[in-house]
């Protein structure tokens, strides 16, 4: 840009603060913050874990959403079903989700949820507590999208739909479970519902992104997490 600023990270998740559709401009720096020791083996491990995790998801959503289009996708912008759908193929669909499954489903160590649970746990500042609050409420935004699917004659949100795809276990009675499998093949041949799985996909992928930069500095050696100096708060 001419004037040397960047645009910052603007999380999803927040109600829009930018009625106008403006982009918003702002210094998008970062600083290192201390937090507390971390002497428990498995959560350095499951930090690792994320780490590695993550970058493999990174690696094939950049190649399959480029940043100029991802932040778009998202956010819903794109009609839910065109015939330009921007839907990679199955077989590359299928690296993409299994990459995001470890990020995602409960049974992993490397999930989401327990990470940024690991994280609030050793922030010291209220700035960086902050911050990961808005990180959750941007990952409960993506989770809580709805789409109305014929084929089902409901509703479907966006956790419910990734549960349905990433969960490998769940606690039904076999009336329920049958049900389930149902939705589940509806979905899997509705290509409305495709669009709308990958596009949740893409959403969740932010806050991802943005909690792997928060801890990718974090080290046994070396105890602080990177967080940036503005963000929107969802306060």
């Amino acid at each position: 840009m001419p004037d040397g600023t960047e645009v910052a990270h603007v999380l999803f998740g927040q109600s829009d603060p930018n009625q106008t559709g403006k982009r918003i401009i702002m210094d998008d720096s970062a600083h290192l913050y201390p937090v507390k020791n971390i002497p428990d083996i498995h959560t350095w491990e499951a930090l690792a874990l994320f780490k590695k995790r993550a970058e493999e998801f990174f690696h094939i959503q950049d190649s399959i959403a480029p940043e100029s289009n991802r932040h778009r996708w998202a956010t819903f912008e794109q009609q839910m079903c065109t015939e330009d759908s921007h839907i990679p193929s199955d077989e590359t669909l299928k690296f993409f989700y299994d990459a995001f499954r470890f990020c995602y489903a409960k049974q992993e160590a490397s999930n989401f949820q327990n990470i940024t649970g690991i994280i609030s746990k050793v922030t010291i500042g209220e700035h960086e507590s902050a911050y990961l609050e808005s990180l959750k409420f941007q990952w409960n935004v993506a989770e809580t999208r709805i789409f109305t699917d014929s084929l089902v004659d409901r509703d479907i949100s966006g956790k419910e739909i990734m549960d349905l795809w990433f969960e490998e276990e769940c606690d039904h009675c076999d009336r329920e479970e049958k049900e389930r499998l149902y939705i589940s093949r509806n979905l899997q041949c509705d290509e409305a519902s495709r669009v709308f799985l990958f596009q949740t996909v893409l959403a969740a992928g932010e806050p991802l992104r943005l909690l792997y930069d928060v801890i990718e500095p974090l080290a046994s050696e070396n105890l602080v997490v990177s967080v940036p100096d503005f963000f929107i708060s969802c306060a």
